[in-house]
């Protein structure tokens, strides 16, 4: 052995210095572990408890600045010094009417019906669209006053304000009487006579409402398809607090929380009404409807992934249990999906204790943790199956050693290039993928240190119960003399990948048949 030692070079010098070292730790830890399950299982939740004390910097980001945007780039540093210089802003509501021709009586009647629901909205804490409209200088476009004077900026002081709006209806002062008697001509008349508000100009231009416009001969407007309503809502950045406003995709626009239940009510009516409307389409949005759209896509998904874990949950339970009341291991499967839920909250306090945030994106750690996590515990537990029936028979400490000798290296190695491979993400400038990356390097680490001490702890107090032959379910009850049936002592899943390998993808037709698949993907049958 020493000569073949000596001629080995000095990296595979290294690789047999570093694993059977390796090994001997690992043998060593199984053997500790085994020997003092309880405290082993003591300790980890004596430090689980302690490890909530993190929580208490628990922070959940909603910011999307601060979620999908660097830090130091220049639209975050222009847009906060933005928002805290001018502090003002606006939100939009909008509606599209379309119809064959849009400029009839029925249409603007249709459209007064809208505005008066508009108007009526009373959010679920009691704000109205008068409390949070952007409001400008009531000025009718069609009074003929208006051309008799010179206006000045100091005259816009005395005038009564109203609630800022780009609507046709305005040409008819909202007034329901008029509208009532309203006729064919007398909408054309106006809409080719007001071409822009007299004094607002280019803020309010009534042509730019209109879409799918048709001109006679001499340019005049005689019909459109499309009819655009605008209904402007305040902001004020200095009352806006985005980790109550923003909402869980951290997609939000900035709003304070009023706003936002009006949006909400607001998008109500608009459905109610589209379903009554007849010969006449109507689509119509608010300022919360990305963000309300981009949060239900993020999180739609939760159903199907449930549906998965169930499905998870039988495999494993499948591959690690043998189909008689000794052999069924009832009870490592729950312990499994512990560990993993242990080592999840552990690596969360552990991010949260230095100071990073919760972003929308981390809902998907406890399934990445699930797949790498039992991956772990699928090989743990296959070395154990593995054993000799020398081994079998040495004394449940120095088997468990044993079995984590062998499964040590390989799980060491794959959570070593898990962590690092976070760690290198976590270099990113994307603050979100930067807050994700350390989390789920966090909760790889712990998966794989209570993998190696909790679990394994826990699997000893299953040796012992088969080694006394102990029900799966109820291990207070004794099967003494118990015999294994035969048919549970196959390995089923081994036999059916020997077939489907052996018999028909090593085969000459399935080489071929698989050479032809990936030469040609999408040739057809």
């Amino acid at each position: 052995m020493e000569k073949v030692t000596e001629r080995m070079k000095w990296n595979q010098r290294l690789s047999s210095f570093l694993i059977t070292n390796i090994e001997l730790f690992f043998y060593r830890l199984g053997c500790i572990v085994a020997l003092n399950p309880k405290r082993t299982i003591l300790l980890t939740l004596s430090v689980f408890v302690l490890s909530w004390t993190g929580f208490l910097r628990f922070r959940y980001e909603r910011n999307p600045l601060k979620l999908w945007i660097p830090s130091k780039s220049s639209f975050a540093t222009d847009s906060d010094w933005l928002m805290n210089t001018f502090e003002k802003a606006f939100r939009l509501e909008a509606t599209i009417l379309h119809a064959p021709d849009v400029l009839t009586p029925d249409v603007f009647k249709e459209l007064a019906k809208i505005e008066k629901t508009v108007k009526n909205i009373v959010s679920p804490t009691g704000h109205t669209y008068e409390d949070l409209c952007l409001t400008i200088p009531k000025i009718s476009p069609t009074d003929e006053f208006i051309k008799q004077i010179e206006f000045s900026c100091d005259l816009l002081d005395f005038l009564a304000n109203t609630c800022m709006e780009q609507n046709i209806l305005e040409l008819w002062d909202y007034k329901e009487k008029a509208i009532e008697k309203i006729t064919k001509e007398d909408i054309l008349e106006k809409v080719n006579r007001y071409k822009r508000h007299p004094v607002f100009s280019n803020l309010i231009i009534y042509e730019d409402l209109l879409g799918g416009i048709v001109r006679n001969k001499s340019g005049h407007i005689i019909s459109a398809t499309h009819l655009h309503t605008l209904w402007f809502l305040k902001v004020n950045y200095s009352a806006v607090d985005i980790t109550q406003s923003g909402n869980s995709a951290g997609t939000a626009e900035f709003a304070s929380e009023g706003t936002l239940e009006w949006e909400s009510s607001y998008l109500k009516h608009m459905e109610k009404l589209q379903t009554n409307l007849t010969n006449l389409t109507m689509f119509y949005s608010s300022a919360r409807s990305f963000g309300d759209i981009s949060n239900e896509t993020l999180f739609q998904d939760y159903d199907i992934l449930m549906i998965g874990v169930v499905i998870v949950t039988i495999y494993i339970h499948l591959v690690i249990s043998r189909c008689n009341w000794i052999e069924a291991r009832l009870y490592v499967n729950f312990c499994s999906f512990t560990t993993i839920t242990i080592s999840f909250i552990m690596g969360c306090s552990l991010a949260f204790a230095i100071g990073t945030s919760w972003g929308p994106v981390h809902t998907s750690l406890p399934f990445l943790l699930l797949g790498i996590g039992i991956d772990d515990i699928l090989v743990i537990l296959s070395c154990l199956d593995n054993l000799t029936p020398e081994q079998r028979k040495l004394p449940i400490h120095e088997r468990v050693g044993t079995m984590l000798k062998h499964a040590g290296v390989s799980i060491s190695i794959t959570t070593l290039t898990d962590i690092a491979a976070f760690l290198i993400g976590s270099t990113t400038v994307l603050p979100s993928l930067h807050s994700y990356c350390l989390f789920a390097a966090f909760c790889l680490m712990f998966t794989f240190v209570l993998t190696c001490t909790f679990f394994v702890a826990l699997l000893t107090f299953d040796i012992r119960r088969q080694a006394d032959n102990r029900n799966c379910c109820f291990p207070c009850k004794k099967h003494p003399d118990y015999k294994r049936n035969k048919c549970s002592q196959r390995d089923y899943s081994k036999i059916a990948f020997e077939f489907v390998y052996s018999k028909v993808i090593l085969t000459w037709p399935g080489k071929v048949s698989w050479d032809h698949f990936k030469l040609f993907p999408n040739a057809s049958l």
